[in-house]
């Protein structure tokens, strides 16, 4: 099955060029997304928001049938999310980014979404842990262990959040170019 269903012409059609549009779109947003979340540990609304309306910009291309996969996919997607961010494992702004990118990712691609957010996300805490962002104690306050320090700091988890969208972004584009399959 192709994650982007091609007609077989080269990618000089209309839906085409807004389904290429939609991904640069996608692109941009992942990209400030997790540069937000590194800077300030925080995914503005408008990231998601702009993901999940250039999918709706690329509905011409992909047909109703791979278009609602993909709106059902994120939609399970939210609830395992929402619950998630109700005992407060997760951020909010986590939650939302991923929703919108699995939009892209459909079922069919969904496995190489979270292979992707997994590899990096393990690959950007053993960054932190060995590189910790260092603190000075406070008044009264005892300074911890080296090793709790560094296992005891936020991650900007948009960062593997995007990587994982943009691989699938990459996959995309792929499929368009070469028509598929």
């Amino acid at each position: 099955m192709r994650p982007v269903p091609s007609t077989g012409k080269p990618m000089n059609s209309y839906s085409d060029a807004l389904t290429a549009a939609a991904l640069v779109i996608t692109s941009g947003a992942l990209l400030g997304a997790a540069w937000s979340d590194v800077r300030h540990y925080l995914i503005p609304n408008r990231m998601p928001a702009a993901i999940a309306l250039s999918y709706l910009l690329a509905l011409p291309g992909m047909g109703w049938s791979v278009w609602l996969a993909g709106v059902a996919t994120a939609l399970v997607a939210f609830g395992v999310g929402a619950f998630l961010f109700a005992r407060q494992w997760v951020g909010g702004g986590d939650v939302k980014l991923a929703t919108a990118t699995i939009l892209w990712a459909g079922p069919l691609l969904l496995a190489d979404f979270v292979t992707m957010v997994s590899i990096s996300g393990v690959v950007m805490a053993a960054v932190m842990v060995a590189l910790p962002k260092t603190r000075a104690a406070g008044p009264g306050e005892a300074q911890a262990s080296a090793l709790a320090t560094r296992l005891n700091q936020p991650m900007a988890f948009g960062v593997p959040l995007a990587v994982g969208g943009l691989w699938i972004v990459a996959l995309q584009i792929t499929s368009l170019a070469y028509g598929g399959g």
